[in-house]
């Protein structure tokens, strides 16, 4: 799909890639994204065909190298998603090197400082908005071909997004100076850094924690600006309830979520302290109505081997006390009935 743009008042037609998710952030709608840490196109590929709308590619926490983090900026455009990096730290070099791979943007992590802020800004855009090294052939240029470089740069700035983390205390308190960086898109809070940088590692919803958050947010939008986080379905709602709008989960969220709705649906109705799933019983101290996918003590309990018996057969499929690779068998009937333990 080609892009008409206008440059010193002619009209011109170049192939550089939508930023459609900035796009949406612009116009006040969620984005909706995925973090990958794991060198994978197909995974890219994925994402998009399940509809999100971009892709963040995780170069600090992840195994992905620059090669791969390339392969799968392509990926991303080919499925329609935008590809936005997590360089490894707030450096002009390894932003740099992101953004000439064809990334739409880097969301930069650890920014403390309006001059943080202010670097980050400077390593994504060129003159006259920052100083990113400008360069012929790179894959972002579409190879040098179609455009020139003074509309190449021109176009990139335009299209391109930056993206800091707010998520260490130094930051909450410089929170004011830093939404004040002109050049910043989204201002995305961290609850995993930043709840162990208040002193709650692993508790984003300690009160400090839950207290300071807010009041970020509330910052950002106070100053009129985007903000953004992470998080399961349950912290992804209620940041949309505080306006937030730059929105992702983890892959690995994202699988576990899947899987455990999979097994809500292959779950037989209960029986007293059991629930069958894919021929096997978790055995659980507390016999209760709960969706057990929802209840920590089933979550915690341990799996017991399962012998299916046809419904109203005797319950001798095997006799009780019978035990497969030295654990204790449940005999159980289609109908989820335990006919010993």
């Amino acid at each position: 799909m080609f892009n008409i743009f206008v440059h010193d008042g002619i009209q011109k037609v170049d192939d550089m890639k939508p930023n459609r998710m900035k796009r949406k952030l612009l116009a006040g709608q969620p984005a909706f994204g995925v973090s990958v840490m794991i060198p994978s196109p197909h995974i890219v590929e994925i994402v998009g065909q399940l509809g999100f709308d971009w892709v963040l590619i995780d170069c600090e926490h992840g195994s992905i190298s620059i090669e791969s983090a390339e392969l799968m900026a392509m990926a991303a455009e080919a499925a329609g998603v935008t590809p936005i990096a997590r360089p490894p730290m707030n450096s002009f070099e390894s932003i740099g090197q992101l953004m000439d791979r064809g990334m739409m943007g880097v969301q930069v992590p650890h920014v403390n400082t309006a001059e943080d802020a202010q670097r980050a800004v400077e390593a994504v855009k060129y003159h006259p908005v920052g100083n990113r090294s400008l360069a012929a052939g790179v894959r972002s240029s579409s190879y040098g071909q179609g455009m020139s470089m003074s509309e190449y740069a021109e176009r990139s700035n335009a299209e391109t997004l930056v993206c800091v983390q707010i998520e260490d205390a130094e930051a909450v308190d410089n929170v004011e100076d830093i939404v004040a960086v002109d050049g910043i898109d989204v201002f995305f809070v961290g609850p995993s850094d930043l709840s162990q940088s208040l002193g709650f590692p692993g508790r984003p919803d300690a009160q400090p924690v839950r207290q300071a958050i807010d009041h970020v947010f509330k910052t950002i939008s106070a100053n009129g600006k985007v903000s953004g986080s992470a998080g399961n379905v349950v912290a992804t709602r209620r940041y949309l309830e505080q306006g937030v709008t730059y929105l992702y989960t983890h892959l690995t969220t994202l699988l576990a979520s899947g899987a455990n709705s999979h097994r809500a649906t292959c779950v037989l109705p209960p029986s007293p302290n059991g629930y069958a799933i894919a021929g096997r019983v978790r055995q659980c101290s507390v016999a209760c109505s709960k969706a057990c996918a929802s209840c920590n003590t089933w979550k915690s309990a341990r799996w017991r081997p399962t012998i299916w018996s046809p419904a109203g057969s005797p319950a001798g499929s095997k006799p009780a006390g019978t035990e497969i690779a030295g654990r204790p068998v449940t005999v159980m009937d289609e109908h989820g009935a335990i006919h010993s333990k």
